[in-house]
């Protein structure tokens, strides 16, 4: 990780200049979990069935299906690059990131089974589409840090004040996630990057941010976002991707557990992609602003400890998975083998529902019949889902620092 530096003064004026170059490979050191792979996407990639895991979902399994045991799943060119510049009592900040991923760029191998399959006459039968990594999420330039500060006195109290696309850190712990220190959102693909740091893992947010040493002990802080952004997650198809769910880029659909996990021996009504793809609508994020913090910090000389007490309002970085669920209108548009009328008590029973649905309930199932997992599947459809992410939450914290001599 070679590193280029250069300056430049001249009087008042100061620039500094950094560049950082990166080269990184990362591979896979273990074999497939077919625990987490999806049952028919399993027999598809092994030919074998015995090794489905009626717990694996082909909504979470491209990771494991598009790297093999000692493939490599990055292959990383990273430029990051500084600049200061400083005049008398003022200056400014801008740090730029530049990178390119082979791997995921340019495949080399890269394949993903396809997320859902129909099984006909114990045929499996493609029906669904690939989710390999777009070449967009394996190359980017940005620029990160933006931002200009200047430093006064009022009266003889020192003041600072930065304003633009800065970090702001507060607290003590680093990776201590809905803590004090969650002002900014995380950027998790580079964290877990070949040859990562931690700076390239915290996103820079417009901001306002200000302090006052209100005597030689005590400071006060404060900060207001006027941005909001959340963190961003590993893109479909790479080697860390979530599941299909919340994956930026990612087909999105939902295949319950257990519906394909059958006995081979078994004729399975076919499921088609469509049938089993849970919509994912406009996901409900926080406007920008009404995000702001306040800290107080006091420095006991006596004990040479710093001791902070801070209150935050924030939107949350991470979503909540919320949605709607299908009516009854719904369940008569999407019964497709038209068993509806057969799951309502006969005329002059005295039968309640709930009372006529627990005796079918009770009875064993005819061979042939379809599953009750399959009749909810038809019902995806009808439904959907969308990120949502909790805005106004209240942070109080504190925190202290100090140093021991051993």
């Amino acid at each position: 990780m070679p590193a280029y530096g250069f300056e430049y003064k001249q009087g008042d004026f100061y620039m500094q200049v950094d560049t950082t170059v990166s080269v990184g490979a990362s591979w896979r050191a273990s074999n497939r979990d077919y625990q987490q792979i999806g049952a028919l996407n399993t027999v598809l990639a092994t030919g074998d069935r015995s090794n489905a895991h009626k717990h694996g979902s082909s909504t979470a399994d491209n990771a494991n299906l598009n790297y093999q045991k000692g493939s490599t799943f990055s292959e990383l060119f990273k430029i990051t690059m500084d600049m200061e510049l400083n005049y008398k009592n003022y200056g400014a900040f801008v740090r730029g990131k530049a990178f390119y991923d082979h791997r995921i760029v340019n495949g080399d191998g890269v394949t993903d089974t396809p997320a859902y399959y129909d099984q006909v006459a114990n045929q499996l039968v493609l029906n669904g589409d690939e989710l390999a990594p777009n070449q967009s999420d394996g190359r980017s330039a940005d620029i990160l840090d933006a931002f200009v500060w200047g430093d006064w006195w009022l009266g003889d109290k020192p003041v600072n004040v930065r304003l633009g696309r800065q970090v702001i850190s507060w607290g003590e712990g680093i990776f201590f996630a809905n803590g004090i220190n969650s002002i900014n959102p995380v950027d998790v693909n580079a964290l877990l990057a070949p040859g990562s740091e931690v700076k390239d893992a915290l996103i820079p947010l417009g901001s306002l941010y200000g302090s006052i040493g209100l005597t030689s002990a005590l400071t006060l802080e404060a900060f207001y976002m006027l941005e909001w952004k959340e963190t961003e997650l590993p893109a479909c198809g790479t080697y860390f991707s979530p599941s299909d769910l919340v994956g930026p880029g990612c087909y999105n659909g939902f295949v319950p557990y257990g519906m394909e996990y059958n006995d081979v021996s078994q004729t399975v009504f076919p499921a088609p992609a469509a049938a089993v793809t849970l919509p994912r609508v406009g996901d409900h994020e926080p406007d920008n602003g009404g995000e702001y913090g306040v800290a107080v910090r006091y420095f006991a000389e006596s004990i040479e400890t710093e001791i902070s007490l801070y209150y935050m309002n924030l939107h949350s970085r991470l979503p909540v998975i919320s949605g709607h669920y299908a009516d009854m209108d719904a369940f008569l548009t999407a019964d497709p083998l038209g068993l509806v009328g057969t799951l309502l008590p006969p005329p002059g029973s005295g039968l309640t529902l709930e009372q006529f649905r627990d005796g079918l309930a009770a009875l064993p199932e005819a061979p042939g019949a379809p599953s009750s997992v399959l009749g909810t599947a038809y019902l995806l459809p009808y439904g959907d889902y969308y990120l949502d992410y909790v805005e106004d939450i209240a942070l109080l914290g504190a925190s202290f620092s100090t140093a021991f001599d051993f």
